[in-house]
């Protein structure tokens, strides 16, 4: 340990298991409902409705097949 300090291993071995942990994510199959197209990082923040969104949430329920 002459030429690596503690708290530098340690700060690697957490990094190191945060992308292991974001990596395992990435494999899995989520089973979320079908929707909107999402953006890397945003999702749908861009899509969201700000007036009646009770309308647009029926017709993408109507577009995506869903029953309420």
């Amino acid at each position: 340990m002459d030429q690596f300090s503690l708290p530098a291993l340690g700060a690697a071995a957490v990094l190191g298991g945060l992308l292991f942990y974001y990596g395992l994510s990435l494999t899995k199959k989520k089973r979320l409902p079908p929707g909107p197209r999402r953006l890397p990082g945003i999702g749908n923040v861009h899509q969201m409705p700000t007036k009646t969104p009770w309308l647009v949430f029926g017709k993408w329920g109507e577009a995506y097949g869903m029953d309420f």
